[in-house]
């Protein structure tokens, strides 16, 4: 994962690659499970205009986040395309931690000294990037709390930690930030702790949990989650893509602050209704497996060239779910949810018809974040 390298799945002795993924998935779903992400960029942003700051850097607003609340933020190029996005999160008045995907985080801290240097000299704000001096883990599943509160040293309940609430404390005797947080869709908790304290509370917290079952999770069982949610991750931020594209333009609509990319947003071009827009495919005979990268077609009777009207991003055959799924865009979006369409991969040679749905394929209603 760019200059990192991550574990994509713990097979077990006698056990395949694919049995592993699916072993790792639905424990994570049904009991709990744990995965390091210690390679999401982490920038500390601190100052008396900070908030003012990020809320011209991201299309939603900051500057009155509660302190010990995150909130997920999306930014934007000058041209209105997606640059990144992340959860931001409030430590204290003046401030703040952002988090950045993991192949941007370097991308995400130059553009941000940029602003800070020559846009915006005035503003008194200072940034450093901290990602290398936080070891993070994951913790997520219907019995991710009950493990937490083994180890914590300090209350860790709905009340005292809320979803996207935020708490400083010890793990395991370590100095810890606990973000209730989750990109699995199950609840979940974020667990920063120094760097040197990573692989002890690693072990303390899989300890703690093996009678319930905890497992270690990779990248693998990682990424399906996330398309069975229905999050946007790096094949979907690809450098064309609108908040508006993505589904997310709730987070622009009723900012009357200015941010990065504002006006661009209003050229004929990004708001044209006829973009295409993020949906779900599922294949009619729910076996064949989706292909990232298939070209979307409404006729496949016609001789080439052929009118392309979307495009798969992100696949995965879904264990929750028993059968294959996939993100993309299409022309028109939602607006031809339940269409069978035509998903074409000539590498291979293969065209699979799809029906196109909604891009939450799970828990649509967010139920189990606080379950």
């Amino acid at each position: 994962a760019g200059l990192w390298l991550r574990p994509s799945t713990y097979p077990q002795p006698g056990e395949s690659v694919r049995e592993a993924i699916v072993r790792e998935t639905l424990a994570a779903r049904n009991k709990v499970g744990m995965v390091d992400v210690s390679t999401l960029g982490k920038i500390d942003v601190q100052g008396p205009d900070a908030g003012e700051f990020l809320d011209r850097v991201y299309v939603n607003g900051f500057k009155a986040l509660p302190v010990g609340r995150a909130r997920y933020g999306l930014m934007l190029r000058e041209d209105g395309i997606v640059l990144d996005d992340g959860t931001t999160s409030r430590l204290a008045e003046q401030r703040y931690l952002m988090t950045t995907t993991t192949a941007n985080a370097v991308k995400i801290t130059q553009h941000l000294e940029f602003l800070l240097q020559a846009v915006w000299p005035e503003l008194r704000v200072q940034i450093a990037s901290v990602t290398e001096q936080w070891a993070a883990m994951a913790l997520a599943g219907p019995l991710s709390r009950a493990v937490l509160q083994r180890v914590a040293e300090f209350d860790v309940g709905d009340n005292a930690l809320p979803h996207m609430g935020l708490r400083e404390g010890r793990i395991a005797g370590a100095p810890a930030r606990i973000f209730r947080i989750s990109f699995s869709g199950e609840r979940a908790y974020e667990i920063n702790v120094p760097a040197d304290y990573g692989s002890p509370v690693w072990q303390a917290i899989m300890a703690a949990g093996h009678d319930l079952g905890i497992t270690a999770y990779g990248t693998e069982a990682m990424g399906i989650m996330r398309i069975e949610k229905g999050h946007v991750a790096g094949p979907e931020l690809d450098g064309n893509t609108t908040a508006e594209d993505l589904g997310l333009g709730r987070l622009v609509s009723g900012r009357k602050a200015d941010f990065i990319g504002r006006r661009a947003l209003t050229r004929p071009g990004l708001a044209d209704p006829q973009r295409p827009r993020l949906v779900g495919f599922v294949p009619i005979d729910s076996r064949t497996r989706l292909r990232a990268g298939s070209q979307i077609v409404a006729d496949s009777s016609i001789p080439p060239p052929v009118p392309m009207i979307g495009r798969i991003t992100s696949v995965c055959d879904s264990p929750t779910l028993g059968y294959p799924i996939g993100l993309g865009f299409l022309s028109g979006g939602l607006a031809r949810k339940g269409e069978v369409l035509h998903a074409l991969f000539p590498l291979a040679n293969q065209w699979t018809d799809v029906r196109v749905t909604e891009p939450v394929f799970y828990d649509p209603a967010g139920e189990r974040l606080h379950g």
